[in-house]
């Protein structure tokens, strides 16, 4: 069981070698349950067990394996699960309580009003929030589109370091004990994210790098989405970022428009890529080649996998807020949203939506987000939470700080802190 895809390329060879002695002293208690893989942060079910802690395994970032179930196995008093949100100038902001408040706002200038002007691009800005992940107890981001940022790591997703400075990024991911961050070449990291050093330059004729994905299919795959007006293109590795191909067939229409929406996930041996114009894309065989379909509208979140079946959400030709599931990545089927808000009164007001933005899903099946679309921060920022991914309720506003975008959400477990304690 520990030695998994899900659980290696989640935590690694040596903190499952560790876990591996705690369960041989604890052998009483029930294990968690089995996590799911997924190539952007699947997740497992619930696990069996009584009055147990966090079971192994840990919520897959954008790019580990799945989420461990509750129940017993190993117990570490000092690890909480964890959502952290990322976005523009630097912001990081967490939730300790399965996504019912947000804490711990920061990021570099709170003043900066993003958009407001031309002055205020928070896309091209060292501290434009392009990624973060989950692995080996440690949360690492990418920051810096346009203008040289950096990479960061933390272990409770309040206090970060720089690991990483003077380059541009496009999503990360780890897999195979390592984090690899998309540029050109994509940086290549230890199993702890400290130490980067230049992979092998990407084979495509397309130059800017979009996102970032992993596959743990046949002993692991990296992805690297490209986009700019020339087209789109895809490179994968087999080697952890050595070198890079392009497939033998990809469709022109796959992975576009990928740099916010969408992305890639993998289950049941299928690796799907997504963009926000709602093609959907999947390989068979490990990214060699892929076929294209339709989701059937636009896509303005994140795909993920939930052990069984693929997810993400958007809007249909009406604007009509939807979700859309697919169990092969072929076939889609939509299912309207809604959103319930509470009033002051007390009452609960039921009506469509929301557009789903940055969002990402916890081992219980808790799914957490922030509202999609353009202008929709600072004062118009609203944070949901939902057990089922179609109704979401909306947090009241003393539950979060509005402030600047959000565009990436990621879960693990994170050490307790002054905000987390």
């Amino acid at each position: 069981m520990l030695d998994s895809a899900a659980l290696v390329g989640k935590y690694g060879k040596a903190a499952l070698a560790t876990a591996a002695l705690v369960l041989v002293a604890c052998s009483g208690d029930a294990a968690g349950g089995a996590g799911g893989s997924a190539a952007e942060g699947g997740a497992g079910g619930q696990g069996g067990g009584g009055a147990g802690g966090q079971g192994g395994g840990g919520q897959g970032g954008q790019g580990g394996g799945g989420q461990g179930g509750q129940g017993g196995g190993v117990v570490d008093p000092d690890l909480v699960p964890i959502f952290v949100a990322q976005g523009m100038v630097g912001r990081t902001v967490i939730s300790c309580d399965d996504g019912m408040t947000w804490v711990g706002n920061r990021s570099d200038d709170d003043t900066y009003p993003c958009f407001s002007s031309p002055t205020y691009d928070c896309d091209h800005h060292p501290g434009a929030g392009r990624g973060i992940t989950y692995g080996n107890g440690f949360f690492v981001a990418t920051f810096g589109w346009g203008k040289p940022g950096s990479i960061r790591r933390s272990k409770n997703g309040v206090d970060w370091e720089n690991v990483l400075e003077g380059k541009t990024f496009a999503g990360i991911v780890y897999g195979n004990d390592v984090f690899l961050a998309g540029e050109r070449p994509p940086q290549v990291a230890d199993t702890f994210g400290g130490t980067w050093t230049p992979g092998g330059d990407p084979t495509s004729d397309v130059w800017n790098v979009r996102r970032t994905g992993f596959a743990p299919h046949d002993g692991g795959r990296f992805l690297l989405a490209f986009g700019d007006n020339s087209g789109n293109d895809i490179n994968v590795s087999k080697d952890n970022g050595a070198t890079w191909a392009r497939p033998t067939t990809l469709p022109a229409a796959c992975a576009g428009d990928i740099q916010w929406a969408g992305g890639f996930a993998y289950g049941n041996g299928v690796i799907v890529v997504l963009g926000g114009t709602g093609v959907a894309c999947r390989s068979l065989d490990g990214g060699d080649t892929w076929t294209e379909s339709n989701i059937g509208g636009q896509v303005d979140a994140r795909l993920l996998w939930t052990g069984d079946t693929f997810v993400t959400w958007g809007r249909d030709a009406n604007y009509a807020s939807q979700r859309y599931t697919s169990p092969d990545g072929a076939t889609w089927t939509k299912t309207p949203t809604e959103v319930r808000k509470k009033n002051d009164d007390g009452t609960t007001q039921t009506s469509p939506g929301p557009i789903v933005g940055a969002v990402a899903r916890s081992d219980g099946d808790t799914y957490v987000a922030v509202n999609g679309d353009w202008d929709r921060w600072y004062e118009e920022q609203r944070f949901f939470r939902s057990t089922d991914g179609v109704t979401w309720d909306e947090l009241p506003t003393n539950a979060f700080t509005g402030s600047h975008p959000i565009q990436f959400i990621t879960h693990g477990m994170g050490l307790r802190s002054a905000v987390c304690p």
